[in-house]
């Protein structure tokens, strides 16, 4: 655990920063404004993205962490329905673009159309990570997800360099870094002798029942997260959207660390028989998250100002409160999330939905009264209620309805120092190693 863990860890820590400086270059060389555009044209195919793929990468995840000699089928069905939802996505996001987008201009909304090109990339590579996690094959898994992030800020510093730096060459730039991350996806795949084609009907059914009942915590927990983007994008001026835009980034640093635990929690947890033992380990990815988050969220605060100042640059002060409120939501967010990875692991997937609904109705009233008059200060805040209010239903089900007790998954229990010291030693050891062959 602790290995998969460390380098999960590291990989994600390495994304967040390589997606901070895109964030921040982007910032520095476009402005609030153009920030604000660029935000626009890629926060709703993303958002349609994660609901039209109906679950299915949760599903082969667990599909293939459970019976391995079910690759094939599950990687054929993989194909099958990335192919399909595709094609779907693209007709809706055709149609709806240019109203979403029609209050910021005619060249964002032909760069939404552009970007519809991104569907099929990134659904024939997430189901392609999906088969890699659900297999515990996480270096390549985690290559995988790196070439998005990384790919795309180097084309960004080659923009730069050349003077060709703005919201269409970036647009055009992330399709590029989805087309490679697809195809160092299948690569892996590939090397690994997956590629076969072997359609189940019948697990295919499975597949997408399984999906269909946890992609409601899915969405619903995307809409908690990004509803507030997706309003703003509509209602609000650009610069608006450009300042919460950087608020968003800089709470999202706390993310990465439950981001990394769930990774590592889903395929940990569905690969334990024993009730009781399941119980223990849900628990003490919960606690490692709370820890760390902890530690993480209180740096972060204190760091705020000079973070956003500095590196983003005036313009963009006005983030800053805002930023706040969304580090300390970002808390509970961790948390609900490996709940709900933990609960999904467990065959639970609707409990998760029912937590996330609670959330998503707190939210679409919570900014329908906060956001015209408060705007981004009323977006944040409504964040933060939201995930709070989740947090203490996940904490209440964790302890009455699978036995995992407020202390057990909140409070660091013996042992666990131990833990963080030995994955804390693994990572020195990898950087060592590393360094050495260099």
């Amino acid at each position: 655990m602790l290995k998969h863990l460390s380098v999960t860890f590291g990989n994600t820590l390495l994304i967040q920063l390589v997606n901070i400086l895109g964030a921040i270059l982007a910032a520095r060389l476009l402005g609030p404004e153009g920030k604000g555009e660029l935000t626009a044209v890629f926060v709703w195919p993303r958002a349609l993205a994660t609901i039209g793929s109906l679950g299915f990468a949760e599903a082969i995840i667990y599909f293939s962490g459970k019976d391995k000699s079910a690759i094939p089928g599950i990687f054929t069905n993989g194909l099958i329905m990335a192919a399909l939802q595709s094609i779907v996505l693209m007709g809706v996001g055709y149609w709806a673009m240019p109203h979403l987008l029609e209050n910021h201009g005619r060249i964002v909304v032909q760069m939404g159309l552009v970007y519809l090109a991104f569907f099929p990339l990134y659904l024939f590579s997430i189901y392609g990570q999906a088969l890699l996690q659900g297999q515990m094959k996480l270096v390549a898994f985690n290559i995988s997800r790196f070439m998005v992030y990384g790919s795309y800020v180097a084309g960004m510093l080659l923009l730069w360099g050349l003077g060709r730096l703005s919201v269409q060459s970036l647009t055009w730039m992330s399709v590029a870094s989805n087309l490679i991350m697809m195809l160092v996806t299948g690569i892996s795949i590939w090397r690994l002798g997956w590629i076969q084609w072997a359609p189940n009907a019948q697990l295919l059914k499975e597949m997408l029942t399984f999906g269909l009942k946890s992609h409601g915590s899915t969405v619903t927990s995307l809409m908690n997260g990004s509803m507030d983007q997706l309003l703003i994008s509509i209602f609000l001026p650009a610069v608006l959207l450009g300042l919460y835009s950087v608020a968003v980034s800089v709470g999202s640093l706390l993310i990465l660390v439950a981001s990394s635990v769930s990774m590592v929690a889903f395929p940990a947890i569905v690969n334990v028989v024993d009730e009781h033992r399941r119980q223990a380990v849900m628990a003490r990815f919960l606690r490692i998250n709370v820890i760390l988050s902890g530690l993480a969220g209180f740096a972060l605060l204190g760091l705020t100002d000079w973070m956003i100042r500095f590196f983003f640059g005036e313009a963009f002060a006005g983030a800053i409160g805002p930023a706040r409120i969304l580090i300390i939501a970002s808390f509970f967010l961790g948390y609900n999330m490996v709940s709900a990875s933990g609960l999904k692991a467990s065959n639970r997937p609707l409990i998760p939905t029912y937590a996330e609904l609670v959330g998503l109705g707190i939210t679409i009233l919570g900014l329908w009264l906060l956001l015209p008059k408060y705007q981004i200060w009323g977006a944040a805040t409504v964040s933060l209620i939201a995930y709070g209010i989740t947090f203490c239903y996940f904490i209440w089900f964790n302890w009455r309805r699978l036995g995992v007790s407020i202390g057990a998954s909140l409070w660091p229990q013996p042992g666990d120092p131990e833990l963080l010291i030995s994955a804390i030693r693994q990572w020195k050891q990898k950087i060592n190693a590393v360094s050495s062959e260099e």
